[in-house]
């Protein structure tokens, strides 16, 4: 998204002229910090959910993915939603270990991150690693310049 700076100047004979200036695009200041950082608080807003919630939590989660990548997402989480409902489950996310940028190429950047996922029901606790990968790709109409186009888990 650019940022539109407008300059009136006001010439001899009381003629208004407009300079309209761009701003540099907001998303070329995109540092590796910020790029593993996002990625880490995308993974809290998708893993953090619980059986009571979920629906409420999701929309959360949505604004960091592409629409076919949420559609994905989605699609994979409903086939997985019932024990989360059965087993009345919270689940919260944190990681075993600072993420990783293992490429960026063409404004496509892909993150790996160790997660430890938590299941806790009244009965048992259970944590789990899992390894995500994550292809990011730059959109200049997000906030945040970053979508997730597809996540991968190991």
């Amino acid at each position: 998204m650019n940022i539109l700076y407008r300059n009136f100047f006001v010439i001899p004979f009381g003629v208004l002229l407009s300079s309209v200036v761009w701003a540099q695009d907001h998303c070329s200041q995109l540092s590796d910090i910020k790029i593993l950082s996002w990625a880490y608080e995308s993974m809290l807003a998708t893993y953090n959910l619980n059986f009571v919630n979920y629906k409420t939590q999701l929309p959360n989660a949505a604004k960091y993915y592409t629409k076919n990548a949420w559609m994905a997402y989605q699609k994979q989480l409903y086939l997985n939603i019932a024990p989360i409902q059965k087993e009345k489950l919270v689940i919260s996310a944190g990681t075993a270990n600072s993420p990783i940028l293992l490429s960026k190429k063409n404004d496509i950047y892909k993150v790996q991150i160790p997660l430890l996922l938590n299941y806790q029901s009244q009965a048992s606790k259970q944590t789990i690693k899992k390894i995500v990968t994550l292809d990011i790709v730059k959109d200049s109409h997000s906030d945040s310049c970053l979508k997730i186009e597809k996540i991968t888990e190991q």
